[in-house]
C-alpha cells in the first residue's frame, strides 16, 4: 500500500512520513517479535538489524562477539522462526573473481 502511495504522491519525503508513522503505530508488535526471541537469538538479530545488508554468519559473529559456529547456529534458528532468510549472493574478493557467500537478511 506505501508503495502505491508513493507511485501516487511521487515524493519520498512523504513516503518517509508515512513508513515512520507505521512503524510508531506498530512499535508494540515489532517489540513483542524482539521479546520473544531467546537472549542469544535476539542478540544475533538485532546485529542482522545493525548490519542492514546480506551478512555472513562471520561478519555477525564479529558484531555479536561470539564464535562463529554460535552465530552460524543461531541465524539457523533465526531462519527457522521465519526472521531472516538465507540469501546467496557473490562477494568480490580480488579482481579476478569472487567468491560464494551464504549470506543473511533481516525478514521481520
Amino acid at each position: 500500500m506505501m508503495a502505491a502511495e508513493f507511485a501516487r504522491h511521487r515524493s519520498l519525503r512523504r513516503l518517509m512520513s508515512e513508513l515512520v508513522t507505521m512503524i510508531d503505530e506498530h512499535t508494540e508488535y515489532f517489540r513483542g517479535h524482539l521479546e520473544a526471541l531467546p537472549r542469544t537469538e535476539r542478540r544475533v538479530y538485532v546485529a542482522v538489524i545493525d548490519l542492514w545488508q546480506p551478512s555472513s554468519a562471520s561478519e555477525v559473529a564479529a558484531r555479536v562477539r561470539v564464535d562463529i559456529r554460535g552465530a552460524s547456529t543461531m541465524l539457523g534458528r533465526l531462519v527457522e522462526r521465519g526472521a531472516v532468510i538465507r540469501a546467496d549472493c557473490f562477494i568480490p574478493v580480488s579482481r579476478a573473481g569472487v567468491r560464494d557467500l551464504l549470506a543473511y537478511v533481516l525478514l521481520m
